[in-house]
């Protein structure tokens, strides 16, 4: 898995879950297991969500 993922500053911008999907073929799942594991960027909180 390693090299998987490419890490390039000059690319960094946030991405909403349907396009990591898109861009991986990982499912929401399969990118929890990899957050917890340390091989994945964990998710941005851009703010409270008001029920």
């Amino acid at each position: 898995m390693v090299g998987m993922f490419r890490s390039d500053a000059s690319c960094e911008r946030l991405l909403q879950f349907p396009e990591v999907k898109r861009l991986t073929g990982l499912g929401r799942s399969s990118c929890y297991k990899l957050i917890r594991a340390g091989l994945f960027p964990r998710p941005v909180e851009l703010g409270v969500v008001v029920l």
